[in-house]
């Protein structure tokens, strides 16, 4: 497997970008009551975007663990989401730099090829900054003085 075989793109899609910087925050460990990608999705509210490029979820996703969302629409048909990971590009007609989100989910496996994923957009996209977003508990009893 290589980037080639789960990576979908539409380089064109966005034209040229000013100064893109790409922000990444995955729902998963380090995305502690969504913190991260809320913070993500709060930037992205009210703008135009587009979608460059997504990774096809097969050959990252241990199904068993991470079961896709099954629900009943509007018509009554069944429809699934499959967990995503997707490129999303912003801009800001006011600001200097355009924004690039990755928005998904944090892999169970394969995270070489996923991480090549990311390098290959950063740099089709020529992002000149490269952000990841997190958040995170501890285990700090009530009982200790702050």
């Amino acid at each position: 497997m290589n980037v080639e075989d789960v990576l979908e793109a539409d380089w064109d899609a966005v034209g040229t970008l000013r100064d893109p910087v790409l922000v990444i925050a995955l729902r998963g460990y380090f995305d502690i009551a969504g913190a991260a990608t809320g913070a993500l999705e709060w930037c992205l509210d009210d703008r135009t975007t587009t979608v460059v490029a997504n990774i096809d979820p097969d050959q990252f996703f241990d199904f068993t663990a991470q079961r896709p969302e099954v629900f009943l629409d509007e018509d009554n048909e069944r429809q699934i989401i499959w967990p995503e990971n997707e490129f999303i590009v912003a801009r800001f007609p006011d600001g200097a730099r355009d924004l690039v989100v990755l928005s998904g989910v944090e892999p169970h496996m394969n995270w070489n090829i996923f991480a090549e994923c990311i390098v290959q957009c950063a740099q089709r996209l020529r992002c000149s900054v490269v952000v990841t977003v997190g958040a995170n508990d501890d285990s700090i009893p009530h009982t200790r003085t702050p």
